[in-house]
């Protein structure tokens, strides 16, 4: 897979800047890249979003009028955001980059990435070069990504194939993998000892 990097002036275009940040690139459109992992496909995963209005999973044929599907080559369901609407999805542990597959990209669509710690990073649809591609969000240096929001102001933002990458552990879970090494060296030491006495 060929990835184009694309300047964020000219594909999505930033609204609200702010001290955190995420580089954009395009990837083929519904094919998820190596070492991410597929969180929504709308066909057979739909992990509902943490809070979401006017926005629904249509089928292949989409809606007349409401949304259109992403690619008539890609007869599978998808995801549409109508005008007024939004829907927000919080990963379970912070990610450092995802995915989707983008439809008709309009300035009315906005993508807002909400960075641990609270920051956040908006983008709209003008500029986009090309109505359809996958497009690619890598968090810059080590922040990491909490969660994402889909928003438009008319009909509507269409995406499918979310996927995440670079997964961080929580907190919790680091204590408890150290603890368990910890345990594990503890255990290897104490035989090693028992070993050498005899």
């Amino acid at each position: 897979m060929k990835t184009v990097a694309i300047l964020l002036a000219g594909a999505l275009m930033t609204v609200a800047g702010s001290a955190s940040a995420a580089t954009l690139t395009r990837g083929t459109l519904g094919q998820v890249e190596t070492g991410r992992t597929l969180f929504a496909d709308y066909d057979t995963l739909t992990p509902a979003p943490s809070a979401f209005s006017n926005s629904f999973v249509f089928g292949p044929t989409g809606a007349s009028g409401q949304a259109a599907p992403i690619d008539g080559n890609m007869p599978s369901n998808f995801y549409a955001v109508l005008g007024g609407g939004f829907t927000t999805y919080t990963f379970a542990q912070p990610v450092s980059s995802f995915s989707f597959d983008a439809g008709s990209l309009d300035a009315y669509n906005f993508l807002t990435i909400n960075y641990l710690g609270g920051t956040s990073q908006t983008f709209d649809g003008s500029g986009v070069v090309g109505q359809t591609f996958r497009a690619i969000f890598t968090a810059d240096g080590a922040e990491r990504i909490a969660g994402v929001t889909f928003s438009s102001d008319q009909n509507s933002f269409e995406i499918d194939n979310i996927a995440i990458g670079g997964a961080v552990p929580e907190p919790a879970t680091w204590a408890m993998m150290i603890g368990g090494f910890g345990m594990v060296g503890g255990a290897m030491r104490r035989r090693t000892s028992k070993l050498v006495a005899a």
